[in-house]
């Protein structure tokens, strides 16, 4: 399992990104991941987050650049792979000018 994943990261060059993808996921299968997944709660936020996004037609990078965080961090949440913080929410709602409650009662499930 060692080599797999050494030669997926020291080959990776010659792989394209879908290959270096599948050679992460078939070492993550075969060493098993440890992912906590999301609480619904969370998932609602982000659900959120992202409605309110495209409304605005925003894009991550200017969201981002709104809440003084890195593109990538706001993209895995953006994705679903993390939560985003009640730090960052706040933050979110603070640039939109509105109230976590409006925004989680506006795109109500």
């Amino acid at each position: 399992c060692a080599q797999l994943r050494a030669m997926s990261t020291r080959h990776a060059y010659f792989l394209s990104n879908r290959a270096h993808k599948r050679a992460n996921a078939r070492y993550d299968i075969a060493m098993g991941t440890n992912k906590a997944e999301m609480s619904s709660f969370g998932l609602r936020v982000g659900k959120a987050i992202c409605a309110e996004m495209g409304m605005r037609h925003m894009s991550g990078r200017e969201l981002a650049r709104g809440i003084g965080r890195g593109e990538t961090y706001v993209r895995e949440r953006i994705v679903y792979k993390k939560e985003w913080s009640l730090n960052d929410l706040e933050k979110i709602c603070r640039l939109w000018h509105t109230s976590p409650e409006a925004l989680l009662n506006r795109y109500r499930e």
